[in-house]
């Protein structure tokens, strides 16, 4: 996985939970199936199911960080109150998360 690519996964992941949407990670509102004998999803449906399952994954990957890795992390993208060093420990977790989310992408 590139920087660019991990960027704008958490920035789906920040958007997300700034909707309060986090609870819809692990459940779509719509689910794939078969109907009339042949699948009844889109392309785009099927982008959105690994996309949404990308998103679930880095939640798990940041949630297992270190303490103040997982608060930078937060404080970047959510928001929250900055701690000291908050650079080298946003750099450490970018480096962590961009290591364990190349095991789950193929990108």
């Amino acid at each position: 996985m590139h920087i660019d690519k991990l960027d704008e996964l958490l920035g789906k992941w920040a958007y997300s939970m700034d909707q309060g949407d986090s609870h819809k990670l692990g459940y779509p509102t719509r689910s794939l199936g078969m109907y009339g004998g042949g699948a009844s999803t889109s392309t785009d449906d099927m982008f959105d199911v690994m996309i949404k399952s990308h998103v679930r994954a880095l939640d798990a990957k940041i949630d297992s960080l270190p303490e103040r890795q997982k608060n930078a992390v937060y404080s970047k993208w959510l928001g929250a109150k900055p701690e000291e060093l908050q650079n080298y420990h946003y750099n450490l977790a970018m480096d962590n998360l961009l290591t364990m989310m190349s095991k789950v992408t193929d990108t």
